[in-house]
């Protein structure tokens, strides 16, 4: 039995209109793609931010603080926002206040070029700024400040 070309029609009709859906279900549904960019996202330098009940997460450093300044851009009255970056020293979510921050010669996402990284103790960032020639950020040279 031959398929009705009518068929054939409205099923590449139903699958040529649900693509775009899908696709951008799958990256706003926490697939693991950075909020900014849509870089799959290696969970070592996973940047996580909460902002107006919103989670949204970041591929590094640079996506997080580049999305947060385009939205306080946008919008001066909103709170300060909830910031989590994962030390590398340890995989473990850390509030971005609290992070010891290093940048280095060690690129942690190609696309972005982003050489900031976390870590939760001063002397994993210590050796990491020792071993990757990089230095320990301070003050206002510190990322979410």
């Amino acid at each position: 039995m031959k398929p009705r070309p009518w068929i054939i029609h409205i099923a590449a009709l139903l699958v040529a209109a649900g693509v775009p859906f899908l696709a951008r279900w799958a990256r706003r549904s926490g697939g693991g793609r950075c909020a900014l960019d849509g870089v799959r996202i290696d969970p070592v330098y996973r940047v996580q931010v909460r902002a107006e009940n919103a989670d949204r997460s970041f591929c590094c450093i640079w996506c997080g603080e580049t999305w947060l300044a385009r939205t306080a851009a946008a919008d001066q009255r909103r709170r300060k926002p909830e910031v989590t970056v994962t030390g590398e020293d340890t995989g473990e979510p850390l509030d971005a206040d609290h992070a010891l921050y290093v940048r280095s010669l060690v690129v942690t996402t190609p696309t972005t070029n982003n050489r900031i990284h976390a870590f939760s103790s001063r002397a994993a960032a210590l050796r990491h700024a020792e071993s990757a020639g990089g230095e320990l950020l301070t003050g206002a040279s510190r990322p979410f400040h």
